[in-house]
């Protein structure tokens, strides 16, 4: 069902760009609990567990949506989550849930016209608006790594 540290990119790109699999693990270290059910199969277990290396259990979950992934954290320490969850998921490829509220991501490449470079998917404001570029906002794999005013306008850049 899911990989601890473990690349899910193929050869070319682990070797061309050194890609290895931590994603996921980080759940581990800013939750108390992780469910996740994907592709009609449920798994739930406490991360203090998964961190000593128990087994973990996945059973079946027949009436699950096996279209949709879904990956709950539970006891989350992050006090000020709620006031930056909008801009820390503002360039996620995928549709975000957070307390049940499903967040904009306007900077996602679903919401803005994107350029196909060599650098990977490109947004440059004004393309589309005509408006100047005041700010850069910079994307790695949908998560926000850099701006230069930390406005929502600017140049948007992204790796995939």
């Amino acid at each position: 069902m899911l990989t601890f540290n473990e690349s899910g990119w193929d050869e070319h790109t682990i070797q061309s760009e050194h890609a290895f699999g931590l994603g996921f693990s980080k759940c581990l270290y800013a939750a108390r609990r992780v469910v996740v059910t994907s592709r009609g199969q449920h798994l739930a277990f406490n991360c203090d567990e998964a961190l000593d290396q128990a087994e973990l259990e996945v059973v079946a979950a027949p009436d699950a949506d096996p279209k949709l992934t879904s990956v709950v954290l539970e006891g989350v320490d992050l006090p000020q989550l709620d006031q930056h969850i909008d801009r820390i998921t503002s360039g996620f490829p995928l549709p975000v849930v957070y307390n049940r509220v499903p967040q904009a991501r306007r900077h996602s490449l679903a919401a803005k016209p994107i350029a196909t470079t060599d650098i990977g998917p490109v947004y440059l404001w004004g393309t589309d608006t005509g408006e100047p570029a005041t700010a850069r906002v910079l994307y790695l794999q949908g998560l926000l790594i850099g701006s230069l005013t930390g406005t929502s306008t600017g140049t948007t850049a992204r790796s995939t």
